[in-house]
């Protein structure tokens, strides 16, 4: 199948790293979206140029998938350098276990990324938990890179080629790597998220780092879910 799963892809330092670049460039308004019965998980709007400030008199230009400059800027809070850096490296992994990602080897020639909040039932009446089986029908030539930040999702994926979807836990810094073509057509979905309602499963030791990097009044959304980051990613031998 043209899709891998890199367990512990992401050290602890690297998901804070990640995580704080999401928040830098998280410019959704939360406390305006609506209160649901039956709420879904949210995509972030993301701001799209650096330098454009959310709490400013100025504002800034938001989407919900935006362009990473994996060139200058390094690890500040704009720049993509953590993004290319953790994309090929898991691209490396990946295309070294799988002949269906030789593609991989090439350089990156471009990288969106689009982030999807999850919440634990009861801690959030705007943000759900629970993602639909649905295939991306993405037709360019890209790959998708998933990687997970926060509380386990209970997830799954169904190839053609398998008679039956394949269920499995998703953790913090596990990263899924998958074809979004309609001909590979993978099915996959979110159908919860893994110790609802127990604050301990959240995050493990990338908690305890937030509390040593005295940054865990900035990180306190992470505690109440999950956050994917999905990364799609043309390569340079890409059509």
């Amino acid at each position: 199948p043209r899709c891998t799963l890199l367990e512990n892809a992401l050290t602890t330092s690297e998901q804070l790293d990640l995580f704080c670049f999401v928040l830098g460039r998280d410019a959704t308004e939360w406390n305006a979206l609506p209160r649901c019965m039956d709420p879904t998980p949210k995509t972030l709007d993301l701001l799209v140029h650096p330098g454009n400030d959310r709490d400013g008199d100025g504002g800034g230009a938001t989407a919900r998938t935006v362009s990473i400059e994996p060139l200058g800027g390094g690890e500040d809070a704009w720049h993509g350098g953590i993004v290319t850096r953790l994309v090929e490296r898991a691209a490396a992994r990946c295309s070294s276990r799988n002949n269906n990602h030789m593609a991989m080897r090439a350089p990156i020639r471009s990288t969106k990324l689009a982030v999807i909040r999850y919440c634990v039932p009861g801690t959030n009446p705007s943000v759900g938990h629970v993602l639909p089986p649905h295939v991306d029908h993405c037709n360019d030539g890209s790959w998708v890179f998933l990687f997970s930040l926060g509380f386990t999702a209970s997830f799954f994926v169904h190839c053609p080629s398998q008679q039956e979807r394949r269920d499995f836990e998703l953790k913090s810094g596990d990263v899924l790597a998958f074809d979004p073509s309609s001909e590979a057509g993978i099915l996959h979905g979110v159908t919860g998220i893994v110790g609802q309602g127990n604050g301990g499963n959240c995050v493990g030791t990338i908690w305890e780092a937030v509390a040593k990097d005295d940054k865990r009044l900035l990180l306190g959304t992470l505690r109440e879910g999950r956050y994917g980051v999905q990364c799609r990613v043309l390569f340079e031998s890409a059509a």
